[in-house]
């Protein structure tokens, strides 16, 4: 730790140093005089300047990071940084006219008024280029993070699909499918086609949603329906689904795949585990600015959490760490015991563009239904085939 404490102050002394150098090269070109006999005395006039700034530099980083230039509060954070440059330059002044004063006996009064003249203004100036190389900095190391943070969620948004993909081809759920669905051929071969329709349409809404980071809680319980019906086959009337949508939470835009894992853990560790009356119950509601999902299941087993609701299992894992990735702690997933079953819920942040776009989308459904024949019901989502 004090090895790579002291390599950092290296680094930034070498780096100050070969700014000394240029500034001093600067001066040599600017102020050329063919008396000087010796070329490397440049280095004397440049180098305490630029030294003194690498110290004040020390200084002003903590107000660099507190007075960041965003366009929040940026006009406020400008004028503050105008009269810390005032200041810094002071400093700078100050610091020089001493080194000056001990190296040359002049009158101090003279040499103030020089070092006022020639110095003042471009120490403020340099101020503002440390500002903007700070801020650009920033920017990039920003940038760079959220190019990582997008790549890590692509990888885990492949992690989810790979997951879904594997338990629905798994070996065991795939043989149970087809041999219901061989089962119907003869006798009733419209509802074989049905079956075969449903698994198909299954895959190939995965497959299409493979390239989006997000989608709307409709397309979602559409995947999931689809999900359910498959298993439907399997269980039969041991599984019993209800849905309690609220309307305007349909637009809202959620990560992919996020609510399947709840499910799937309702079917494998609850209704599974059951002889009869499986139930599972999806709900959505607004609460707090937060859409909350809420899966429940009248099964018994919680094998796949611990004690304190935190996820165990790999699907369930991997969507909490999704929800700290894309929402930090405003992203919640809880598992307890509730009305003698099993209650999942999801806590997703509602950004202000999703709850515009879903009031716009009630007023249109309700505008729509207005133009309707009275009397036809509108839900939403489709009946049970």
């Amino acid at each position: 730790m004090l090895q790579h404490r002291w390599l950092r102050w290296g680094v930034y002394f070498v780096v100050w140093s070969m700014i000394g150098v240029v500034y001093s090269l600067h001066l040599y070109l600017v102020k050329h005089d063919s008396s000087i006999e010796n070329p490397w005395i440049v280095l004397w006039w440049g180098m305490p300047d630029v030294y003194i700034w690498a110290v004040l530099a020390i200084f002003m980083l903590p107000i660099l990071r507190r007075l960041p230039l965003q366009p929040q509060h940026l006009g406020r954070n400008l004028m503050i940084h105008l009269a810390f440059s005032g200041v810094f330059a002071a400093a700078h002044l100050f610091l020089s006219l001493v080194i000056d004063m001990m190296l040359y006996a002049e009158p101090f009064a003279e040499r103030l008024y020089f070092f006022f003249r020639v110095q003042f203004i471009e120490n403020i100036i340099y101020y503002w280029m440390l500002l903007f190389l700070y801020n650009a900095w920033q920017y990039y190391h920003k940038y760079q993070d959220r190019k990582v943070q997008a790549s890590q969620l692509e990888t885990q948004l492949a992690n989810a699909q790979v997951q879904a993909l594997k338990m629905q081809l798994n070996p065991h759920f795939l043989f149970n499918t087809l041999n219901a669905i061989s089962a119907l051929v003869e006798d009733q071969p419209k509802s074989a086609r049905t079956m075969l329709a449903r698994l198909s349409d299954l895959l190939r809404h995965t497959l299409d949603s493979g390239s989006r980071q997000h989608q709307t809680l409709k397309e979602e319980l559409e995947f999931i329906r689809l999900y359910l019906n498959i298993e439907s086959v399997r269980f039969s009337e041991r599984l019993q689904v209800e849905y309690d949508i609220l309307p305007e939470t349909q637009e809202i835009s959620i990560p992919s795949l996020i609510l399947q894992p709840l499910v799937e853990n309702s079917i494998v560790h609850g209704i599974a585990n059951r002889t009869e009356n499986g139930k599972v119950i999806i709900r959505s509601l607004i609460q707090d600015h937060h859409l909350i999902l809420e899966v429940w299941d009248n099964g018994h087993d919680l094998k796949s959490f611990r004690a304190n609701g935190r996820a165990t299992g790999i699907g369930l894992s991997n969507t909490k760490q999704r929800l700290n990735h894309l929402y930090g702690e405003a992203g919640q997933i809880e598992l307890k015991r509730e009305n003698d079953g099993t209650l999942a819920t999801l806590a997703i942040p509602i950004q202000t563009t999703d709850l515009i776009s879903s009031h716009e989308q009630q007023d249109h459904e309700s505008a729509d239904r207005r133009r309707r024949v009275v009397g036809q019901e509108a839900h939403p989502f489709p009946a049970e085939a």
